[in-house]
């Protein structure tokens, strides 16, 4: 079996390289649209932007306008402005009759993503054009004079050097993923080790969680060094980072060893579903981040915003209160979590701010993906003293992964989206909501250090984003609920675990108690104390409030929906550890969205929009154990 296996990669192997050997051009259609064949009476042109690297060609739709096969000529430059070729091409061949003319010109190599200005010359010529603008890139040009429409043409490409080009990408992306690893796994990994001694998780379940307490932590580092006076810098960067590593070297050193001989072990047919969970991730990280690698900031209005902060953080070395040079403003009371990742993330890569709140919102959306795995894992069957790394669990992993960030509109969207605070409180909440399960649900009850694992999820959520932090107390009331009848027996039990959680929400207006006697300077405290207490007609509130949930079907599929509601029901049936904690969540989090529904103010707190863009993570999860629970029982049918 294994050496047929091996024998079928080297023949897709040798298959991919006499593939590379047929062709080395790649052609992009972009504008194919030919309503009008204009006169090249006078040079007419198209600007245009290259989507790949090793541009080398153009192709254009051409017609004789009288007998006599011209043979026009095309010049690429940098721009409508400059009179400087970069490229002279004539076309392959005359112009006899109506024909796809291709221009030919040595490999433009670092052309991906950068705009051009190409220019055709010649009498006798009729050029193929639209005459509306159906490029949004570029327009047609004459006489150096962008017109309504465009040229009718195509791109072409060396296709050995968008390979090369792809190659220079992915040992990019590797680096970056490098760097997420340090700062957004290692010191959460280390708190995780720390905070459950004696137990092991699966290796998704215990990244997940660590990236979500690797960016819980960075806030309340800001804060507090801000808070005692010290302007750190670059510290808070390396420090985490640092720090978690050397402590997972010392505390791990006996797995060390025996590390060759377990990854030996992780290559057999047990391990598929871990394997395909591993290669979806890096899949998704990939298709996260190579849209965006030509892009000169991030998008949408927001981004300016968050870019702004952030480069207040690095001028600064951390916290800051003045605003100048960019506004006006000496008070800053906007929750911040997501620009200390963006911080920390340019001062370890030395990259620019809008690059640095550009990549890191990305590696966030694929982190908001990452994040589910604890929850996921933990709802469909995991135990911490339970086995770890069976398909099952993974299966359940693979396909909540598949619906969140392949077939989910959402998190996805944030692609072209700068709503990165939101997101960074997506990626610490369902990992919050992991915690709550393991302190008030596991039959040992964790040792009281995991508390401090809860205090850090709760209060790097509360800096992260104020109304998802909201959303996180609306789980704390669904599980606290949900331990009380698996506890009935126990109260005292009960009652335990619920003062554990009653003292992380004590404990945590200490931790944050600087910032909440910054957010009372400013206007934000009014804000809340009149959203809380405002009431509305409750006419008025069914028709704007509840409006968001007609849009539900914009970012998940009616395919994904259904799913999700048949895998609920049939998890009440086998797995009531999942559904009737999300049963008792979804109602308590939507009352306290709309109030207004039992008579009580303060709507507007929380959006029903929010909800909506969050509703990937509760579809992801039970689509995830449903996929999980139909394979189990397929294996558990009689081979015929």
């Amino acid at each position: 079996m294994i050496r047929s296996t091996r024998s079928l990669f080297l023949i897709l192997f040798i298959g991919f390289l006499v593939s590379g050997c047929v062709g080395n051009r790649f052609s992009d259609t972009v504008q194919p649209q030919s309503s009008v064949y204009l006169p090249v009476d006078v040079p007419i042109g198209q600007t245009f932007i290259a989507q790949h690297a090793g541009l080398n060609g153009v192709e254009l739709s051409l017609a004789p306008q009288s007998a006599g096969g011209a043979v026009p000529v095309l010049h690429l430059r940098a721009d409508i402005a400059t009179q400087d070729d970069l490229a002279t091409a004539r076309a392959d061949n005359p112009v006899n009759n109506k024909t796809t003319a291709r221009f030919s010109f040595a490999p433009q190599a670092d052309s991906h993503g950068k705009r051009y200005f190409f220019l055709v010359e010649g009498a006798d010529v009729l050029i193929g054009a639209s005459e509306t603008d159906n490029y949004p890139d570029g327009a047609l040009v004459q006489n150096n004079l962008p017109q309504a429409g465009d040229v009718a043409f195509a791109a072409d490409y060396s296709s050995w050097a968008i390979a090369v080009d792809l190659l220079r990408f992915g040992l990019g992306l590797m680096g970056m993923i490098l760097v997420a690893l340090f700062l957004f796994v290692l010191p959460g990994l280390a708190l995780t080790r720390w905070s459950l001694p004696g137990h092991s998780l699966h290796w998704a379940e215990g990244l997940g969680v660590a990236c979500g307490l690797s960016l819980a932590l960075y806030p309340l580092l800001f804060l507090w060094s801000r808070s005692l006076g010290l302007t750190l810098g670059e510290w808070l960067a390396w420090l985490p980072g640092v720090v978690g590593g050397l402590y997972l070297l010392w505390a791990e050193r006996a797995s060390l060893a025996a590390f060759p001989r377990r990854l030996w072990a992780w290559f057999g047919a047990a391990h598929l579903p871990d394997w395909t969970l591993a290669a979806l991730l890096l899949l998704l990280t990939v298709v996260r981040l190579l849209p965006i690698r030509t892009l000169p900031a991030p998008m949408w209005g927001d981004s300016v915003h968050h870019t702004m902060i952030v480069q207040l953080l690095v001028d600064n070395g951390g916290l800051f209160d003045s605003w100048t040079p960019y506004a006006p403003l000496h008070t800053m009371t906007y929750h911040f979590g997501f620009h200390t990742a963006a911080a920390v993330w340019a001062w370890v890569t030395n990259t620019d701010a809008p690059h640095a709140v550009l990549i890191t919102g990305q590696m966030l959306n694929v982190l908001a993906v990452l994040a589910l795995l604890p929850l996921t894992l933990r709802l469909t069957e995991s135990r911490l003293t339970g086995s770890r790394g069976t398909g099952r669990l993974c299966w359940a992993g693979v396909v909540a992964v598949l619906v969140a960030g392949f077939l989910s509109q959402m998190p996805g969207y944030y692609l072209n989206w700068g709503r990165y605070t939101q997101l960074a409180g997506q990626v610490i909440l369902p990992v919050l909501v992991w915690a709550f399960d393991v302190w008030l649900t596991e039959k040992t009850r964790p040792k009281p250090r995991f508390l401090l694992l809860v205090a850090l999820l709760t209060v790097g959520l509360a800096l992260t984003h104020y109304r998802v932090a909201t959303v996180a107390a609306a789980a704390g009331i669904a599980w606290v609920l949900w331990a009380f009848w698996l506890w009935r027996k126990s109260p005292g039990e009960w009652l335990r675990r619920v003062g554990g959680l009653v003292g992380v929400a004590l404990v945590a207006p200490l931790l944050i108690a600087p910032w909440i006697l910054i957010v009372q300077r400013g206007q934000l405290s009014n804000t809340f104390s009149t959203v809380v207490t405002r009431d509305i007609d409750t006419t008025t509130a069914f028709r704007t409030e509840l409006q968001a949930w007609s849009d539900f079907g914009k970012y998940y599929t009616t395919y994904l929906s259904a799913g999700a509601l048949i895998a609920w029901v049939v998890a009440l049936w086998k797995r009531r550890e999942l559904a009737i904690p999300l049963a008792l969540f979804a109602p308590i989090v939507f009352l306290m969205t709309n109030p207004f529904l039992v008579g009580l103010p303060g709507t507007g707190w929380i959006t029903n929009f929010l909800l909506v863009i969050g509703a990937y993570v509760p579809l992801s999860i039970l689509l995830g154990w449903l996929a999980a629970w139909a394979i189990d029982k397929l294996k558990q049918m009689p081979q015929v």
